[in-house]
């Protein structure tokens, strides 16, 4: 019983958070889901603090991949073999909670409260990075894209630098729970950053007027008999771009693997879809666009571990059980933009969505427009759908640019620059979306100052471990003994 009190504030900020996201929805618990966890922290042992973290973070990881058991099951036909997976994803995630446990004690035990915001999102941009393994998924930040007024930090840190904000929040609670006093510069800083990202939200957004198109076919990809699927998406495609061409739209976007090689693209309609390329030995997931008989393609830098590569395909066990695909695709060497018809647009290709650095590459190519195409069959009736829409709503925050995203059966939509809504299609629906954007010159180029935040958040995570080790050191000298971990 007495572990379970000890734990209960890790259980419960767990909960907490997992209320915020899909399915649950609860938004704007972000704001005091982590409160009495972080409070609790100071009261626990180096060690107490990362098993804290670690309970907080498979308590929260539970229903976020979820999705992975159903795509799993769904996959396989086996609910047995989808366990697997799954709890091993939870159990390996869980460590990076931990690991900010950890990084929250030293920074009590060090009267430096302030420094916990930074090295929460230090931390999720070191998971977001991380080589192989890197997977930006269940950011703090993500319940709140239907709210562009509280995003609006985006814009200068990155998502990341919104996460910082909301623990922020989190952490000036924490000190009242502490009855210690609270930060007053913390209080005024959260507020200044609420002003500014209301003020931001309330900007009008200018520029030259560009209508586009988005096509949402309406089939199952993932699961949808292959014949048939290739049939709809060709009379659909079609379908599409005479309604395009007759509502005046300067360029149709489709989702991305639409194409085996072909697709009834009309030449005078600028179109950007997605397919698979060959090239020798490679194998490439790209983003294709066709103009009066001209192609251009951008190959697909990021892909999805498992999914379109295997680490460990030989030496992990029973990995055949999983059906996985037989060969890996290759990455993209490059990100680039592609110039249609005057207008010079920034593919995103599906799983790249969830990774600031390929849009912010994007605005720094020029791009005027972002276009995400994506596939999100493999998860419907999950909550990955919702996080992969919330990611693509920041990346327009975050780069000043107008979004569109089509996807197979959904989410398909178009945002400006600020993440506001502008056109939505119900999801599994076939249908053909036209926005009218508002873009910017192609010389209004990002400047890199816009990467600072998430890197100082990064620095701030080895800094705080080193003042914890030269600690030790000094307390090891005084006593002649090391601290206990």
């Amino acid at each position: 019983m007495a572990r379970l009190v000890k734990a209960l504030p890790a259980i419960v900020g767990g909960l907490l958070l997992a209320a915020a996201f899909p399915p649950f929805d609860l938004r704007l618990m972000v704001f005091i889901a982590l409160g009495w966890w972080i409070a609790s922290i100071a009261e626990l042992s180096p060690k107490g603090a990362f098993k804290s973290g670690y309970i907080l973070g498979f308590v929260f990881l539970l229903p976020q991949f979820q999705f992975l058991q159903a795509l799993t099951a769904r996959w396989t036909g086996s609910v047995g073999l989808s366990i697997f997976p799954y709890l091993i994803c939870c159990v390996l995630g869980s460590f990076y909670f931990g690991f900010i446990g950890w990084l929250i004690w030293i920074c009590w035990d060090r009267r430096q409260p302030l420094i916990i915001p930074l090295v929460w999102a230090g931390v999720e941009v070191f998971r977001s990075y991380i080589p192989v393994f890197a997977f930006p998924y269940g950011l703090l930040p993500s319940p709140l894209w239907p709210y562009p007024m509280l995003i609006q930090a985006a814009s200068v840190g990155m998502i990341y630098g919104v996460s910082a904000w909301i623990v922020l929040f989190n952490t000036l609670i924490a000190q009242v729970i502490r009855k210690s006093p609270y930060s007053r510069p913390g209080l005024v800083m959260f507020f200044l950053i609420l002003g500014a990202s209301v003020a931001i939200s309330l900007v009008p957004v200018e520029g030259r007027s560009f209508r586009i198109a988005i096509g949402q076919p309406g089939v199952d990809m993932a699961f949808g008999n292959p014949d048939q699927n290739r049939v709809a998406i060709n009379q659909n495609v079609t379908a599409f771009e005479a309604a395009a061409k007759q509502e005046g739209a300067r360029l149709l976007v489709l989702p991305e693997g639409i194409s085996e090689g072909f697709l009834p693209i009309d030449p005078d309609l600028p179109t950007l879809y997605g397919g698979q390329r060959v090239d020798g030995a490679f194998h490439y997931q790209s983003g294709f666009a066709e103009f009066r008989g001209q192609t251009t393609f951008i190959d697909k830098t990021r892909l999805v571990i498992f999914g379109e590569f295997v680490p460990g395909r030989h030496v992990i066990p029973f990995l055949d059980k999983f059906n996985l695909p037989s060969g890996d695709m290759d990455a993209g060497k490059t990100v680039d933009a592609i110039e249609m018809d005057g207008t010079r647009v920034g593919p995103v290709i599906c799983f790249e969505g969830l990774f600031p650095d390929i849009a912010y590459h994007q605005a720094l190519n020029g791009s005027q427009v972002l276009a995400v195409m994506s596939v999100d069959d493999w998860y419907m009736g999950t909550g990955a759908p919702e996080q992969l829409k919330s990611a693509s709503v920041f990346r327009a925050v975050e780069t000043g640019l107008p979004l569109v995203r089509a996807a197979t059966q959904g989410y398909s939509f178009a945002v400006d620059q600020r993440g506001n809504g502008l056109t939505e299609a119900p999801l599994g629906k076939t249908q053909l979306l036209t926005a009218e954007l508002k873009l910017g010159k192609p010389t209004e180029r990002q400047v890199p100052w816009k990467f600072a935040f998430p890197l100082i958040a990064l620095f701030c995570v080895p800094i705080v471990i080193t003042l914890r080790i030269l600690t030790k050191a000094k307390i090891g000298r005084l006593s002649g003994a090391s601290e206990p971990v």
